[in-house]
């Protein structure tokens, strides 16, 4: 069993289960989750020693190509001197899948993870394991870690290669639509994000009110190297008719999650910033009653040209209010995390 944990790390919880006994067994805890440790630290010549803690083995990571973060955020000098003690860190599993590797009709496990430097997304390398079950407990069998040498982004207007399957839940009370990605860069980011776009689908099966069905389809509103947005959208029938609304929102480069709370600085003049240019753009709204203020709580998502914030005005409405602020205006108060997505 698997399930996002929901927070902006793109970190998936797993769970396995055993019945071969006289009653169930969890064999795949929330310690297995962690998987492979490391320890890091950056050294000089704008490099990153990473160690892995159950080997003892080091490896050493040209992170040159962040130089130019490193020196804004402090980490280095221009002659490449460390300046502070900042440590990389690494993340439990953001996709887990069986395969059988040796062919010999038991299944291990394949795992990914990724390490990351001064902020999350500053990705140093990806990890990837192989996990098998022995004598009651789970022993790594590969460690295999995995760096870009390069990483110069294509245009924003450059097409993107992946591609897009249109899926179907039908449910109960629900006919449902959501869609899953192929082809990405990066096997672990495609992992993730499908896996966060079907559970934001599932979500639907039971959202209904007595003797009403929810049509629910979605629309990718972003689609590029950067970033995806994808809104899931409807509304339900019966009395009321009230608007459906979610969406997910995702980071190709850090592989996180983008909501309200991770994309804005945490500073007040930040916020109050915000505050402001929703209140110039809703000047000519008509959904708009009153003066919108910028909180945790609203729905984002993204256009190439505007984030739109959402949200409903009371607990009475049956619609959402839409917010389009231009990217350009909101960009310098987004978290240096997210400024990657223009």
């Amino acid at each position: 069993m698997s399930a996002p944990t929901g927070g902006s790390g793109g970190i998936v919880d797993n769970r396995i289960t055993t019945f071969t006994g006289s009653e169930p067994s969890i064999i795949f805890t929330n310690e297995n989750n962690k998987g492979a440790s490391f320890t890091g630290k950056f050294i000089e010549g704008f490099r990153t020693e990473i160690t892995n803690v159950d080997t003892g083995k080091t490896i050493t990571i040209d992170n040159g190509r962040n130089r130019s973060d490193y020196l804004r955020l402090g980490i280095y000098d221009e002659a490449g001197h460390v300046l502070k003690d900042q440590r990389p860190w690494h993340y439990p599993f953001s996709l887990l899948e069986p395969t059988d590797v040796d062919q010999d009709g038991v299944y291990e496990l394949k795992g990914y993870q990724r390490i990351v430097g001064a902020y999350n997304a500053d990705p140093i390398a990806e990890v990837e394991t192989l996990w098998k079950y022995q004598n009651n407990t789970w022993q790594a069998r590969k460690i295999k870690i995995a760096t870009n040498l390069l990483n110069n982004p294509l245009p924003s207007a450059a097409t993107s290669a992946y591609t897009v399957k249109r899926q179907y839940i039908q449910a109960e009370a629900a006919d449902i639509y959501y869609p899953q990605f192929d082809h990405l860069e990066s096997v672990l980011a495609e992992g993730v994000l499908n896996n966060e776009l079907e559970q934001a689908a599932l979500k639907y099966r039971s959202q209904s009110d007595s003797g009403s069905r929810i049509p629910v389809d979605y629309e990718v509103t972003r689609q590029d190297k950067a970033m995806v947005s994808v809104i899931f959208k409807g509304r339900q029938q019966g009395e009321g008719q009230r608007e459906i609304l979610s969406s997910v929102n995702f980071d190709l480069k850090s592989r996180q999650l983008i909501v309200a709370k991770n994309l804005i600085k945490s500073d007040e003049a930040s916020r109050q910033a915000l505050t402001t240019l929703l209140q110039q753009a809703a000047v000519n709204n008509p959904a708009v009653t009153k003066p919108p203020v910028f909180g945790d709580w609203m729905g984002i998502y993204f256009t190439a040209a505007d984030v739109i914030f959402y949200y409903q005005e009371n607990d009475h409405t049956t619609s959402y209010t839409k917010i389009a602020v231009p990217l350009e205006k909101a960009k310098p108060y987004f978290n240096e995390a997210i400024e990657a997505i223009q």
